[in-house]
């Protein structure tokens, strides 16, 4: 289900498996097509390509098992007191109201960040916060839909085997994905497409248009899935990244941001400023 590629992709690949405790495989060479327009379908060359039955999801589950975990909380300001970070939480059901922790890392959008920096009465060095006001986001919408089983045959024997369609010319589509759970897609639209959803309560109605658009470059029968869920992602893809690997700072406490917006905007570059970040405390803590 995901694909990396490149130079660095076999050792990410193999950190990957180390990570999720999954046998990372090389894909086909059919598994990533682009679509131009009408009938113009080009397969994707250049470079090995990487895939796990679980996906990234299968990363976070391992690395998250036997953690306490709260959904619905999110962290609003930091306050420094005493050697110690106080996180200044806000959230439902068991959210606690604060937390204390000797270091911070951010691993969060660029954008979200700084809204959490600049909430804190805090004298954040400059660099640090222009670093993070000049990372810029696409939004997303992204529309996974089940189908009946009575087309799995058909899909099955589709030509070209392709797992991945990259939409290049597409006003509303970016990307249509065939999750390994066959008969299920996953789609994802364009920036502009999903920009006049960021407000919407519902996003159904986006989710059957863009199942319609779908529908008409490939099966007729996307229009008409069995279930549907629709999720919006104000910060999808970073389209202007921070040169650093991971940004830190030691005033007024250890703090240190990371994620797919450092040093790049692919699944490696997210993965170099995590162990950029996790090599960065571990140093810090070796010289205390």
């Amino acid at each position: 289900e995901v694909a990396l590629s490149g130079g660095a992709g076999q050792e990410t690949a193999q950190l990957l498996a180390q990570l999720s405790g999954e046998n990372w495989q090389v894909l086909s060479d059919e598994a990533v097509w682009e679509w131009h327009s009408g009938s113009d379908w080009r397969r994707v060359v250049g470079g090995k390509r990487y895939g796990a039955a679980g996906g990234m999801a299968q990363v976070g589950k391992a690395l998250g098992s036997g953690l306490e975990i709260w959904r619905q909380c999110r962290v609003v300001q930091l306050v420094a007191q005493q050697g110690t970070w106080e996180l200044i939480l806000t959230g439902e059901n068991d959210c606690p109201q604060s937390l204390q922790a000797e270091v911070v890392v951010l691993a969060i959008p660029g954008p979200q960040a700084l809204m959490v920096l600049q909430a804190s009465a805090i004298a954040w060095p400059q660099r640090l916060l222009q670093s993070l006001a000049a990372v810029e986001y696409e939004p997303c919408l992204t529309v996974m839909a089940g189908f009946a089983e009575e087309y799995r045959q058909e899909l099955e024997q589709r030509s070209p085997q392709w797992q991945f369609l990259k939409m290049r010319n597409h006003a509303d589509l970016r990307g249509i994905q065939l999750a390994n759970s066959s008969p299920v897609f996953v789609l994802h639209s364009t920036p502009g497409f999903a920009a006049g959803y960021l407000e919407a309560i519902a996003l159904e109605p986006a989710g059957e248009l863009l199942l319609k658009e779908a529908a008409a470059l490939l099966f007729p029968w996307l229009a008409s899935p069995e279930w549907v869920q629709a999720h919006r992602w104000r910060y999808a893809f970073p389209r202007v990244a921070a040169i650093a690997p991971c940004l830190r700072s030691w005033e007024p406490l250890p703090l240190v941001c990371c994620g797919d917006w450092c040093g790049g905007n692919s699944g490696e570059s997210a993965l170099s400023s995590g162990l950029n970040a996790a090599t960065t405390l571990h140093q810090w803590f070796q010289g205390q």
